[in-house]
Order: C-alpha cells, then structure tokens, then sequence
C-alpha cells in the first residue's frame, strides 16, 4: 500500500492550523449525527479551541491545560454567518456545552459554576462565570463519570459544543463561527474564528466516543511499547461513533462493521487497488452476507487507516477485537447505553490497536470514504486517536 498519501492525512488534521494568536483552530460536525454541518439542517457543530503554544490537535492533550475564565469574565461565541436562528429556541445551557476534550466530556454549567444567555445580538451566545474567582482552567474537569480514572484528566475549556437543542439551522454556502474572552473589564483576552463549509448532501461520517466503559476518554492513551489498547488491562479500544444518512435517516448507523489490519489483508491474499491503497495500516469494513466475518472479497470496503508511529519504529496495527474467536463488529449505540442511542443512533465499533516496539507518540486515523458505493468519489469524514508509548 502507498504510504505517503495517508501520512498527508494524518499530518493535514495534526498541523498547525490557523494564526498563531487565533484562537479557534476549526469546526467539525458535532458528534450527536451526520448531519450537523448539512446544508439547511440543524446545526450541530463543535469549535475546537487552540493555543500559540499548543496548536491544532496539540491542545488536545490532557497535558495541556485548556481556557478558563477570569474573575468577572465572560465568553462570546458569535455565529457570525451562514447560520439562521430559529428564535423559538434560547440560546442557554441546553443549546450549548463546554468540553474538556474529545472524545466529548462536558463541563457542565452547575458544576463549573457558570450561566448561558443571549449576548448582544440574537446570533451571541453569553457565558459568563458565576462564582468570585471565575472559572479557573485547572479547576475545571469534566463531569462523566469515567473521567477520574483518565491517565491525566482533561482540564479547561478545549471545545464548545453547539446544538444540544437546536437553536440554529445551517444555510448558504459555508459558516463562520467566532470566539472571544473578555476579562471583567470587558477586555478581549483571547479570539478567533474559524470557517466551516456545509455539506451539499449527506456523506457518512466518523466520530469518537466515550459512550462504553462509563463515559472514559480512550484518547491520548499511555501504554507501554508492544502492549495492544483495549486488551492490555487498564486500556480501552479505540471506539468510534458510525453513522450513514444517506437513506434519509440522521440516526442511522452502520452495522456490522469492522477492521481488518493490513497484515490480515494480506494474510488472505488481498492487495488493495485505488483509491484504497492510501490505507497502509488497514481497512474499514462492513459485513455484507451476515455471516458475522470481514471478507475483503466479499464485503464492502467503506474506508481504511492510517498511522503515524515514532521513528523506527515497527509492529503497529489496528484490528477488530475478537469475541469467542469471532469479530465483534460494530453494533448500534443502543445496545451500549439504550438511553444514548435513543437519542443520537448511530453504532458504535472498537478497535485494538497493537503499539509499536518504540516509545513515543503514535496517531492513528480512521476515515470513511464519501460514497461507499463509488469509491473515487474520494476520502470523506476521518478522526485522529492519539496514543502514548512511554
């Protein structure tokens, strides 16, 4: 398989994004359906926050702490275009989340000690902190349950969820969304924007998610070199959120799928052709027989992975994990938490990954192709997992 086109993948969601001093490193699809970035749709977005010092992906890091907000202080989030309002929804606590990290893990407005209004104009969101000494990063911490047993817990504010209740609807061609933190004076402290382009129809897409395992971050994960996440003990599966609404359904998701690595590939003597080829550490499937297996003869190839490993280093691959000898293949999120999956869909897939013999930090993306029926219509929805080797 091609190595180097997947490596630009990888290296286009990790690199530096934006200005140095701008705050918003981009917007994505919320992970609640496929559908948050459709053109005329609901919009369901997160705004993934940055620093000068720690860009893009970087500021994911549970290492890195995130924003907070000063004594008195507030934060704006403006949708400044592309998005209507519908005024029959308000902008409060239930149309927007602060998150520690992704996967997703709230800061809720109770526990951080902040409220949520509308700002200046109809399109402004207003947080504003509620207790004497503001809101401090390093004292802010998710609220999931599974969040205290994290290798290092999230701190400060790193996204802003928007769409919990819809309070807006996607239109035109692209959104602009932005960001600012005032100090009690009024101050800007910290900005950015960043822009969106809207779907024009309806692609698979691809999320994390803490939904298994009581709501625990299974991203930026430390493992020692050789060790496999999600069977190592005290490791999680990466786990991933599915959906296709290509049928018309928002919710639905994609059963049966799975990873085959590419040593299993090749194991059963199958070379990929383009445009699948750019995958070099394996291939996403989905079962088509119902037989319960992943055949690449067979079943339909929806999308591939790739990694980043430290330099030199070798026996790093992803693979579904196996129950009783036979995959487990992605199953619908209400079969996990029936709560979770009444309300967003979707399905759910975990993968173990294999860590390489070096230490160091290791990247693993997973991305769908946009048309699982015409494969050259290209590389659609992709995440990045992170994970530790020390």
């Amino acid at each position: 398989m091609r190595a180097a086109p997947a490596a630009a993948l990888i290296v286009g969601l990790i690199a530096l994004s934006a200005q140095a001093q701008n705050i918003v490193s981009k917007i994505t699809a919320a992970p609640i359906n496929a559908t948050g970035l459709l053109r005329d749709a609901p919009s369901g977005t997160n705004i993934f926050l940055q620093r000068p010092d720690a860009p893009g992906d970087l500021f994911l890091d549970p290492a890195v702490i995130g924003y907070g907000l000063p004594p008195g202080g507030a934060m704006e989030v403006e949708m400044i275009e592309g998005f209507e309002r519908d005024p029959s929804v308000p902008l409060n606590a239930r149309s927007i989340l602060l998150v520690a990290g992704t996967p997703q893990q709230a800061i809720t407005s109770a526990g951080a000690g902040y409220r949520v209004e509308e700002g200046v104009n109809p399109n402004v969101f207003l947080i504003t902190a509620t207790r004497p000494d503001g809101m401090p990063a390093e004292t802010l911490r998710a609220a999931a349950p599974g969040a205290a047993r994290d290798h290092i817990p999230q701190r400060g504010i790193k996204i802003i969820h928007i769409g919990r209740q819809f309070a807006f609807r996607n239109r035109g061609r692209l959104g602009v969304i932005a960001v600012r933190i005032f100090d009690r004076d009024g101050a800007v402290t910290a900005a950015g924007r960043a822009t969106v382009d809207f779907d024009a129809a309806p692609q698979p897409a691809i999320f994390p998610t803490n939904i298994p395992d009581g709501r625990r971050n299974r991203n930026w994960q430390h493992v020692a070199p050789g060790h496999v996440l999600g069977a190592t003990p005290g490791t999680l599966p990466l786990s991933l959120l599915l959906f296709d609404p290509t049928g018309g359904d928002a919710k639905a998701g994609i059963a049966g799928a799975g990873v085959l690595s590419a040593a299993q590939l090749t194991e059963r003597g199958f070379t990929p052709a383009a445009p699948f080829d750019v995958f070099e550490a394996g291939l996403i499937l989905q079962d088509r027989n119902g037989d319960g297996l992943l055949d690449p003869a067979v079943d339909r190839i929806i999308g591939g992975v790739s990694q980043r490993v430290p330099s030199g280093g070798q026996g790093a691959f992803p693979t579904t994990p196996l129950v009783d000898g036979r995959p487990l293949l992605a199953q619908p999120t209400a079969r996990i938490d029936p709560q979770v999956g009444a309300r967003i869909g979707g399905s759910v897939m975990d993968v173990l990954f294999q860590v390489g013999d070096a230490t160091g930090d290791y990247a693993v993306l997973f991305a769908l192709m946009k048309d699982f029926d015409d494969p050259n219509a290209g590389v659609g929805a992709r995440y990045v997992y992170h994970v530790k080797a020390k």
